[in-house]
């Protein structure tokens, strides 16, 4: 914002002067001059900057013929309106207007409410919003799909683990078998056999002593 941009009135009355500020990159705090005649007079009071408002998402609501928008925006300290709004559900490229008759805020969201009267059966896909010479665009989320898609990806994927662990269970029991039947092959072969011949059972040999003389 350049400080020496010279603004000219919208709305004048006797105590009152309205006019739309420039924008601004970054929150500061700007002083406003007056300049009346050929005296140029200070405000007392300075104009604060604050981040542009953040509207997240939107919700429609059929009533009968009539649709009903939840627009959710992030809470600020713009403390906007809903006089200060405009509205408009875009469907192929044909606007509604949206009457804004409510505002409710929470502590993180402020909800803005507007209705579509006799729009029918037409499916919004877009919003517009605008406010001051500001236009924001928002989009309804396609979480739904995402739900559907992956609702229908769970099955399948399931089936696939149980194969594959079916299949590998059957491949370490065939493997398990094969040991032990290998396991015992061996130790019949082995009984069959007879222990070997160095450490077959010798049975002790004690020499005779001669009995001592009477």
């Amino acid at each position: 914002m350049d400080p020496s941009q010279v603004l000219h009135p919208i709305n004048i009355s006797s105590k009152t002067i309205f006019f739309h500020t420039p924008a601004s990159m970054k929150n500061q705090r700007i002083t406003i001059y007056l300049k009346v005649a050929n005296k140029i007079l200070e405000c007392p009071k300075k104009i604060i900057y604050h981040p542009d408002p953040l509207f997240m998402s939107f919700k429609d609501v059929r009533k009968g013929n009539d649709v009903q928008v939840i627009i959710q925006k992030q809470v600020d300290k713009l403390d906007i309106k809903k006089e200060e709004l405009s509205v408009w559900g875009i469907h192929e490229r044909n606007e509604y207007h949206c009457i804004l008759t409510g505002k409710e805020s929470s502590n993180k969201t402020d909800s803005f409410i507007c209705e579509i009267e006799n729009i029918g059966g037409i499916n919004l896909k877009q919003l517009v919003i605008k406010y001051g010479d500001t236009i924001v665009v928002l989009k309804k989320p396609t979480v739904q799909l995402w739900m559907l898609l992956a609702l229908f990806l769970i099955p399948i994927i399931t089936v696939v683990v149980l194969i594959v662990y079916r299949r590998k269970q059957k491949k370490l029991t065939a493997r398990m078998n094969s040991f032990m039947e290998n396991l015992e092959l061996d130790i019949r072969n082995d009984i069959r056999q007879g222990p070997p011949e160095d450490v077959r059972y010798k049975s002790p040999t004690t020499p005779l002593q001669s009995c001592p003389s009477i």
